[in-house]
């Protein structure tokens, strides 16, 4: 009774507070969670609006209707248990970043500029707190808890002359960051709770530009399934995702920063060692320090292999 009012008060705690791409990292299900893997994962996220201000926007004949991006990430990832309580997780990103205007209310061909790379790889250590399976009944409950580097090798720096919120287009920061990190997992019968939250704490890149700090969270609610060998983990719930303002050499970046709350939904199919997930992301909050482009949905979608 002690552990499961001490999972109720865990859960009261951290649904209120919860997140991904701001952080660039993917919070989900892994039932796989006792495996090593590895796999590739897409997310795609369409934006539209504009970094300049409307009287600007005014005088060139355009509103901020007219500015469209789509942030595309292919990802490879995937884990390793070195010992039974650690596990190693990693994440190497190609960033393709497209940006146009509408031409008669269709997207423009000329002037649209795609921006492309490897990404910013990120590494972090988990290690397990405690993993409570009963013995007579069917909760189970684990906590992990760790952190991380993101490594500055993807493609940041700006010509000269270029704006400096150019640089969100970038594959990558061209800084070294930290990420702390903390999942935990409840289940009962085949219904469950999955709840993660990070935060990254930034440094300045050789340019003098630093990206804010960010915080991202998640709590997702689950239901298993099972057809013969395949289970199937539908799942609703709710993401979280804060950041500051940037800084350009040491001088706020008023438009940037900000917070989303994403309404989510998502299917996850597994078949022996293989898993297909997928989800979409609807923003339902979106108060973001304008003059910004407004997010207006996310899709993932990701295929992973695990192995002993």
């Amino acid at each position: 009774m002690k552990k499961i009012i001490s999972t109720l008060l865990f859960l009261a705690t951290g649904y209120v507070s919860f997140s991904c791409d701001m952080c660039n990292c993917y919070l989900g299900l892994n039932p796989h969670f006792k495996k090593n893997t590895i796999g590739l994962r897409y997310h795609y996220t369409p934006f539209i609006g504009s970094h300049d201000d409307e009287s600007e926007l005014q005088e060139m004949g355009l509103t901020k209707d007219d500015f469209w991006e789509t942030r595309t990430r292919i990802e490879l990832h995937g884990q390793w248990y070195p010992t039974q309580k650690l596990k190693i997780l990693f994440s190497v990103p190609y960033v393709m970043n497209t940006e146009g205007v509408h031409a008669n209310g269709n997207e423009a061909v000329p002037g649209t500029e795609v921006i492309k790379g490897i990404g910013d790889p990120l590494v972090t250590a988990n290690y397990q707190v405690f993993n409570y399976t009963g013995d007579s009944t069917n909760f189970s409950q684990r906590l992990f808890a760790g952190g991380g580097i993101k490594f500055p090798l993807g493609k940041w720096k700006l010509l000269e002359g270029a704006e400096a919120h150019e640089r969100v287009h970038q594959p990558g920061t061209g800084s070294w960051d930290v990420l702390a990190t903390a999942e935990y997992l409840t289940k009962y019968d085949r219904v469950g709770l999955n709840v993660n939250v990070s935060y990254m704490l930034t440094s300045a890149n050789s340019q003098s530009y630093q990206f804010a700090n960010r915080f991202n969270g998640n709590a997702v609610f689950y239901y298993q399934v099972n057809i013969k060998e395949v289970s199937i983990y539908p799942s609703i719930g709710t993401y979280f995702e804060q950041a500051g303002n940037d800084h350009d050499n040491n001088y706020p970046m008023h438009n940037s920063g900000g917070i989303i709350l994403f309404a989510h939904a998502g299917v996850d199919v597994y078949f022996h060692n293989f898993s297909v997930n997928t989800a979409f992301q609807l923003p339902a909050i979106q108060n973001l320090n304008q003059p910004q482009p407004e997010m207006k949905y996310r899709m993932i979608a990701g295929v992973t292999y695990a192995f002993d």
